[in-house]
């Protein structure tokens, strides 16, 4: 027990005193492990977000390698670097060995692998979550990119302190390759192996203390917080005329030859029993669905990102940014160069969401993400506006709220195409009604003809509650 609370007491008074020996061998240690971190982060940040971005051959091969390595025994990693820096390697000729250097080039391949399947992990998650949103605002890659690192900071953040984890708790590669010289490579880690060794408990122990506390603030660090539309004239895109197209995923049909026009006047209605192929007939309108024969025309011209950036689509399951209502809305305004944040409070107000714009957005209700959604859609410059069953599942008020809306933009001229389940809803907005059954287009009629005498033997039986088949 003496030898116990002797070596204690001595220990913290050599962390009272900023024992000299001590600050140094800290220095040292932050030095190498904040240089080995800065140079993973340069050269795995990037290989991360390509990965997470990118589909190639390959590509799950290299991610399956990167996440095998975040486990490379760190003596093994010692040893390769000791024998390219010994004066009969390869790089014998630089004189790094027993260095700090050789110490950061031997962290920093421990690290890199860490850095890169982590980050990539992240971003792969936020662009999954993110992607069709994206593809349906025609975002550039590097905005897209910008976004994904914004939004997935303190995950990003997260993997960062992981990696200054690893370093700066590292023995086995930093003693082969820096010798452990002292008052030259003398780290917390060695020097803790060393003291203990000899029997020298106070040093060790002081060091200790103080990598506990920086292990303590790194994992602290480390966790998560959680009007009038001005260009209503830009139009020219209608008719939508839809040739023969046809789609097929795994030798099924999905979208079987289907032809239509769709008029600009009014709001029209997408109908039909579950799997009918109505959200994937919508997909292929609005561009993130590509049939494999036929084609659809805006005005008599193929689809192009000039016309998509004139539509916008609100889906079924909205992608909320991970950040405040405003910044929601001030993203997707200044994609097209709206910066004006009154804007963007008049959107919000006229969904009734004004008084939640500084709220974190993805803690909102599904009505108030869903109206979110459609303030987001109505901020751009549009033409054509798209829902995909973008009212199931909310609460009234919110129903009745983006119906209000819907009806006012469609007064001022916007062209909107829903897809819905809800037939009390169909009846309230449409002017006109594309029933789909079994992935045709089984019925184009009129609002007041279809739900008064439908055509097709398929819309009858769909509107009297039966079961389709």
């Amino acid at each position: 027990m003496p030898i116990y609370s002797e070596s204690f007491a001595a220990a913290f008074g050599l962390l009272a005193s900023s024992d000299r020996d001590l600050m140094e061998i800290l220095a040292l240690s932050i030095n190498v492990s904040l240089a080995s971190l800065v140079l993973s982060c340069v050269i795995g940040l990037p290989i991360g977000a390509f990965l997470a971005m990118r589909h190639f051959p390959m590509r799950d091969f290299l991610v399956g390698v990167f996440n095998a390595m975040m486990g490379l025994p760190p003596v093994v990693v010692g040893l390769l670097v000791y024998l390219h820096l010994s004066r009969s390697g390869p790089f014998g000729w630089l004189g790094l060995l027993y260095t700090p250097q050789a110490m950061v080039i031997a962290q920093m391949i421990l690290i890199t692998p860490i850095i890169i399947a982590l980050s990539c992990q992240v971003l792969e998650d936020l662009h999954e979550d993110y992607k069709d949103f994206f593809d349906s605002l025609v975002v550039p890659k590097r905005t897209a990119l910008l976004a994904y690192i914004i939004d997935a900071r303190y995950s990003l953040m997260t993997v960062i302190l992981a990696g200054f984890g690893r370093a700066i708790s590292e023995v086995g590669a930093v003693i082969i390759v820096g010798g452990n010289i002292d008052h030259l490579t003398r780290v917390m880690t060695t020097a803790i192996a060393l003291e203990t060794s000899k029997g020298e408990l106070a040093l060790a122990l002081a060091l200790g203390f103080i990598l506990l506390a920086i292990s303590v603030a790194v994992n602290r660090q480390g966790g998560v917080p959680m009007s009038d539309q001005s260009a209503m004239a830009q139009r020219g895109l209608m008719p939508i005329t839809v040739q023969n197209i046809t789609l097929t995923l795994n030798e099924r049909i999905l979208i079987d030859d289907l032809s239509c026009t769709i008029k600009s006047d009014g709001m029209s209605v997408i109908m039909g029993p579950n799997g009918a192929g109505k959200s994937l007939f919508m997909r292929c309108l609005h561009g993130l669905a590509k049939p494999d024969m036929g084609q659809i025309l805006y005005a008599d011209m193929p689809l192009d990102p000039v016309i998509r950036q004139q539509q916008s689509l609100v889906f079924q399951t909205p992608t909320i940014l991970r950040r405040t209502a405003l910044a929601n809305l001030l993203f997707v305004a200044r994609q097209r160069g709206i910066d004006d944040p009154n804007i963007s409070m008049d959107y919000l107000a006229q969904l009734q969401l004004d008084h939640l714009a500084q709220h974190p957005a993805r803690l909102l209700s599904g009505g108030e993400k869903q109206r979110l959604a459609l303030a987001r859609a109505l901020i751009i410059n549009l033409a054509i506006l798209f829902l995909d069953e973008a009212t199931s599942n909310l609460d009234p008020a919110s129903i009745e709220t983006i119906e209000t809306n819907l009806q006012s933009v469609s007064k001022q001229g916007m062209k909107i195409i829903l897809v819905t389940h809800d037939i009390g809803q169909a009846k309230r907005l449409a002017d006109d009604v594309l029933f789909m059954h079994h992935g045709k287009l089984a019925e184009h009629s009129p609002a007041k003809s279809f739900f008064q005498k439908p055509k097709s033997a398929a819309a009858k039986a769909y509107l009297a509650g039966k079961l389709v088949l």
